[in-house]
């Protein structure tokens, strides 16, 4: 049976909207865009993925089986849908924030020639705020188990009902605390003991000077008061 102009209809409007769904997502977001990565992480409730890797692995039209850019192409294609990618040329990781950089420098591929702290691609998980790691793959795991540590990374953020969780809200002072007073803190009157017995300490030859002559002058007024 031939399809209807209404079956011809229906199947254009679908595609029409499923299109730009589809596309509605990148692949992955350059470094510069982080902002906009962390917002689609928070409306998705996905981690952010940062890979590191080099430009030329994601162009590599055929890469070799196992090869950095082979790696590279699968990680990406593993992480969709999964994680949203946050990409950084390896060669430059001034932008990358400080809390990733330091998961970079841990030598999960052992120890490497020419003092360097690893092999691209790796990928370090964190929350959407960039304030919590939630895990990292390293080259040597995807080399040895392709696409097997990434997905039992992702299903680790899963299993944990805080992982996505956004951090608590920062508590306003106490109105009636004691930074709301003039009162001072014990240890600051602690401290300020400490600091009086040291000045006496220091300053003890001048103290006695001046006792004796307070008691010579009041020696000498009580004598002639008796006169």
């Amino acid at each position: 049976m031939k399809p209807s102009i209404v079956h011809v209809g229906l199947a254009l409007l679908v595609a029409s909207v499923a299109g730009p769904v589809a596309r509605a997502f990148p692949a992955y977001y350059d470094i510069s865009d982080t902002a906009q990565a962390q917002t689609e992480a928070r409306q998705r409730n996905l981690p952010l993925a940062y890979l590191g890797s080099y430009p030329e692995c994601l162009t590599d039209g055929s890469p070799k089986p196992g090869s950095e850019a082979d790696l590279t192409q699968m990680a990406l294609a593993t992480l969709q849908g999964n994680a949203v990618v946050i990409f950084f040329d390896g060669h430059n990781m001034a932008p990358v924030p400080a809390i990733i950089h330091a998961q970079y420098h841990i030598h999960d591929d052992g120890e490497l020639p020419g003092g360097i702290s690893w092999y691209h691609p790796k990928v370090v998980f964190a929350n959407p705020e960039i304030t919590k790691i939630l895990g990292r793959v390293s080259y040597t795991q995807m080399k040895a188990g392709r696409d097997i540590p990434l997905n039992s990374a992702l299903q680790v953020i899963r299993n944990d009902p805080t992982a996505l969780a956004p951090p608590p809200p920062t508590a306003a002072p106490d109105a009636n605390g004691p930074s709301a007073t003039s009162k001072e803190s014990p240890l600051s009157t602690v401290n300020g003991t400490l600091s009086l017995i040291s000045w006496i300490s220091d300053n003890t030859l001048y103290l006695v000077a001046g006792l004796i002559l307070i008691l010579a002058v009041l020696f000498f007024w009580l004598a002639r008061s008796r006169q």
